[in-house]
């Protein structure tokens, strides 16, 4: 699949930098690392809150009811 992206200026400058700085060897592969760096950090953002939130049965059974007297 192919995908036609229209970047601001700075952003454009920004990778042609990174291009002639012998980071990346075309904008494809920075922008395919830029896309990893972001995939990474969201996953790392949901495994941290994952399991943490927490209910007595008393609350879990009072919001289930809340639900159901909404409908």
């Amino acid at each position: 699949m192919f995908m036609n992206l229209i970047l601001k200026p700075e952003l454009e400058n920004f990778i042609q930098q990174e291009i002639l700085a012998g980071k990346y060897s075309s904008p494809d592969e920075a922008i395919e690392a830029a896309l990893n760096i972001l995939q990474s950090k969201q996953t790392a953002t949901m495994s941290k809150y994952a399991g943490s939130i927490e209910f007595s049965d008393d609350e879990f059974s009072a919001m289930l009811q809340a639900l159901k007297d909404d409908k």
